[in-house]
């Protein structure tokens, strides 16, 4: 009687929704289905979705109802956490399970609306999934974002996401060994991740940073044609597609996405373990720990997670620290990273990420905690992080001890700001550098209408004087703008032939970003595209632009000048325009704390510019 009750509440729902959109969800199955869990070409895939994210999980049931299914293949989708779709009779209000076939998904399964972040609703769907479509080959798919340490967020639930320990506990449960387990979303390709994981699955595809998405309607394919592709041959294919999808857009230079083998992580885990051990003991002095953060602080950072650093170059920045320990770490990356898409731009990372904390955030660091794969690293952040106290059952050092930190506290970090003879904008630390970690000049813009200064970037060209403990501005009065309007530029990550940046935007009435690359080769800056709500775009002539600025001393923002895409659109180093300008410098220690200096106004009016 429930099944009966069920499939009529959806049937409405299907009706209700009619004229949503091209595809809608259908109750008749097209063939008749008889799998085999013995066959080794049977195939069962259960794609777990989180989130419309801008229509790109519509847009992947549809790539996946393209085909016709043989007997033995089943993708089966469970859909939740979002409050739209954009498929007829995918309901918002339900938790939906879905058999793929060609023409439209097949309804097979419905529930009350669940938090998709909470762990028990993945257990009942891998439960249901894996009794009701057995297969010899397993594979599962998160769809949604993550951040390294959760995935997916459930917009219906107050953004709640999936744990590192919500997501193993879940799989583990199930009872399968999972011949591939992937993310189709950014920054899941995470050492915490994978190690939890290695138990249960053979293989795991994630990217390291932000991703553009699968090709669904390929990986039907693939193992509809040819179901005696090994996991291996299908984990390679699947990142050649999102590859080969990448280079169609402007994200081609940024994608770096990995298969990685779950049975080698560990070696990469000891690896790891060993070079937290040396960067624990640079902790007893600040002298020690100030030059070890200002190496790590060369390391490449992982794009849309702003706490992820890439393991390799993090090993690689620490060596001149600890010594020796970046060798073993290549090693043991190189057999444990089977397959790999990279960018141009992504050329030195490793493919896999870890956790270090950039900002003073408790929650981060407690989440962290949770899922560390090293007591050693462990020690480390709770050293670099005195100033909170997330809890940890199996470390119980405080986190004040260190003597680093006792020496810093006895620093009184300051500086005095000006204008020298020269007429360059100037920044005098007191007493001394050992705590200095980072150094960059603020820029604001006057706003007539508004009154007030608006944040147009941060500037890194400055000249570092180590002996006298002072900056000098070395800056050009320019700046990135979309045709003739300002953007907010901020520098995200920085390398040997390129520097990249972001802005934020808003697109069309939702608030994004915006990625900007510098190619040390060209000379140019080109736009690379947009990610709204976590997933790519490009801008298209039916897309209106507007910059977003940040008012100075305030938290408030300011909207600027709406752009309309197409020809001409794209970013443009200029001249500043005449007005009246404040240049602050910005200092970031080795805890992590920011100190503002003074600051001083820039007076431009054609090539004369004034400072006071």
């Amino acid at each position: 009687m429930k099944r009966i009750v069920t499939l009529i509440a959806a049937l409405c729902v299907l009706l209700a929704c009619s004229g949503c959109g091209d595809m809608g969800i259908t109750f008749d199955r097209k063939d008749k289905k008889t799998v085999d869990g013995t066959d080794n070409t049977s195939w069962s895939v259960f794609v777990y979705i989180c989130g419309n994210n801008n229509g790109r999980a519509s847009q992947a049931i549809e790539e996946m109802c393209a085909l016709k299914y043989t007997e033995n293949v089943n993708i089966v989708v469970q859909t939740g956490g979002s409050n739209g779709w954009d498929i007829n009779g995918m309901s918002p209000d339900y938790i939906q399970r879905f058999e793929m076939q060609k023409g439209a998904p097949l309804l097979v399964d419905q529930k009350p609306d669940a938090n998709m972040g909470d762990y028990n609703t993945l257990t009942e769907f891998l439960d249901w999934g894996t009794k009701t479509y057995p297969a010899k080959k397993n594979v599962l798919v998160l769809m949604g974002e993550g951040d390294g340490l959760t995935v997916l967020r459930d917009e219906r639930y107050n953004n709640e996401s999936l744990s590192i320990e919500d997501v193993y506990y879940s799989v583990s449960l199930c009872g399968v060994i999972f011949d591939i387990i992937g993310f189709d979303g950014g920054n899941m390709a995470s050492v915490e991740m994978a190690a939890a994981l290695s138990p249960y699955g053979k293989y795991m595809i994630a990217d390291e940073e932000m991703g553009i998405g699968w090709d669904w309607g390929h990986l039907a394919q693939c193992i509809i044609e040819y179901p005696y592709v090994s996991e291996r041959e299908l984990a390679q294919i699947i990142v050649d597609r999102c590859y080969a999808k990448a280079l169609d857009t402007g994200w081609g230079k940024m994608i770096n996405m990995s298969v990685i083998d779950l049975s080698r992580i560990s070696d990469v885990v000891q690896s790891f373990n060993a070079i937290a051990s040396g960067m624990y003991e640079q902790t007893d002095s600040v002298d020690a720990f100030g030059a070890l953060q200002r190496n790590i602080n060369t390391a490449m950072r992982c794009v849309g997670a702003d706490d992820r650093l890439d393991i390799g170059s993090l090993a690689k920045a620490a060596q001149n620290s600890i010594g020796e320990g970046a060798a073993l770490m290549e090693e043991a990356l190189s057999g444990a990273l089977v397959y790999r898409a990279i960018g141009d731009y992504r050329r030195d990372s490793s493919g896999i990420s870890v956790f270090y904390p950039r900002e003073v955030n408790e929650e981060r660091i407690a989440s962290y905690m949770e899922c560390a794969t090293s007591d050693s690293y462990k020690k480390y952040i709770k050293c670099i992080s005195p100033y909170i106290n997330a809890h940890d059952d199996y470390v119980t050092q405080d986190y004040n001890t260190s003597g680093a930190w006792k020496e810093y506290r006895e620093i009184p970090l300051g500086g005095t700001a000006y204008t020298n003879e020269a007429s360059k904008f100037c920044f005098t630390i007191e007493p001394d550098m050992r705590a200095v970690c980072d150094v960059h000049i603020n820029r604001y813009m006057y706003y007539g209408d508004t009154d007030s200064y608006y944040s147009i970037g941060d500037d890194a060209g400055i000249d570092c004087m180590w002996e006298e403990c002072t900056y000098a501005d070395n800056m050009v009065s320019k700046t990135l703008m979309l045709r003739s309007v300002p953007l907010d530029v901020h520098k995200r990550d920085e390398g040997a032939s390129y520097k990249l940046y972001t802005a934020p935007v808003i697109v069309d009435d939702v608030l994004s970003d915006m990625y900007i690359a510098y190619s040390q080769e060209s000379g140019r800056y080109e736009l690379l595209g947009v990610f709204r709500n976590g997933s790519y775009m490009q801008i298209s002539r039916k897309n209106r632009v507007t910059p977003v600025y940040r008012v100075y001393e305030s938290n408030r923002l300011l909207t600027g000048k709406t752009v309309k895409g197409g020809l001409g659109f794209g970013v443009r180093y200029k001249n500043l325009k005449n007005g009246t300008y404040i240049y602050e410098y910005e200092l970031k220690d080795i805890y992590n704390r920011l100190y503002k200096s003074g600051v001083c106004f820039m007076d431009k009016k054609g090539a004369n510019e004034t400072l006071r």
